[in-house]
């Protein structure tokens, strides 16, 4: 099986009747700052505020109790599935819970400018799960931060999206990526690339766009990585969107079944498998 029936998601990873494989999937959950919301520009009052909102939620917490288990923190904006993915990519510690270095950041931002009035994050309220992470997140924020945050519910996805598009959403949103083809390029081009299609937030940085050129063009994978962990380093620390964790690719098996292995896609490579 490559789905868990929602009975068995709290449980299955300790039935003994059955094998389960788990691992930090492709498909990733983040939230998106669009760069023209006050108080959180690309300046360094932004950059504070948006380092600030990453270091005050404990993903390990939400993944725990929110989600059974069944997602990965995030410790980059890829996937440890994909072929080029990089550990320890430089800045990486800004995706890590720390209460106390969240406020202090938080009250840098506000010796620049005082922050006034809620940070609201936006969902729709039709994806299954939406509203009690993003509750979680936002408690998180509010009590960590000592600041009002709240969510920002829209009925439906189709709603939710246009307003996105029309950038007629003046407040933070929930976002996530599944990748067209397996390499941490597509989590970057598509997403942060100035002026690519799903460049919801608007970012644009220089030296990202000439690092994504190079990864283009690079003619070995080593290169290739090399590239694409440079322009993760800018990303986490000018946090455009802040990963909050990747949707394990998850598979089920009966015992005496074996070669069960999980590919980019989330899914068994099923030619692998043998009774």
């Amino acid at each position: 099986m490559d789905q868990v029936p929602p009975s068995a998601v709290s449980t299955f990873q300790d039935d003994e009747s059955i094998q389960a494989f788990t691992e930090p999937g492709s498909v990733n959950g983040t939230i998106t700052i669009p760069s023209s919301m006050e108080h959180f520009g690309e300046d360094e009052e932004g950059q504070l505020r948006r380092q600030a909102i990453s270091k005050a939620i404990d993903r390990e917490a939400i993944t725990s109790t929110i989600f059974d288990d069944t997602y990965t923190p995030s410790t980059d904006f890829s996937s440890p599935l994909m072929p080029d993915f990089t550990e320890n990519i430089e800045g990486a510690e800004v995706l890590e819970f720390d209460a106390e270095e969240a406020k202090d950041l938080w009250a840098q931002a506000d010796e620049i400018s005082e922050f006034t009035g809620s940070f609201q994050l936006s969902y729709n309220a039709d994806g299954a799960g939406n509203r009690e992470w993003v509750e979680a997140v936002t408690n998180q924020i509010r009590e960590n931060l000592e600041i009002d945050a709240e969510p920002n519910a829209f009925a439906a996805f189709a709603e939710f999206r246009e307003l996105i598009t029309n950038r007629e959403l003046d407040t933070a949103f929930r976002t996530g990526w599944q990748p067209d083809y397996p390499s941490v390029y597509n989590y970057l081009g598509p997403i942060f690339g100035t002026g690519a299609g799903a460049n919801d937030g608007d970012y644009s940085n220089p030296d990202f766009d000439q690092l994504l050129r190079q990864a283009a063009a690079a003619e070995d994978e080593a290169t290739r990585a090399e590239h694409l962990a440079a322009a993760q380093a800018i990303l986490l620390e000018e946090l455009p969107a802040i990963p909050l964790w990747n949707r394990d690719a998850i598979a089920i098996a009966a015992q005496g079944i074996e070669g069960v292995q999980v590919n980019w896609q989330n899914q068994p490579d099923y030619y692998l498998v043998t009774k």
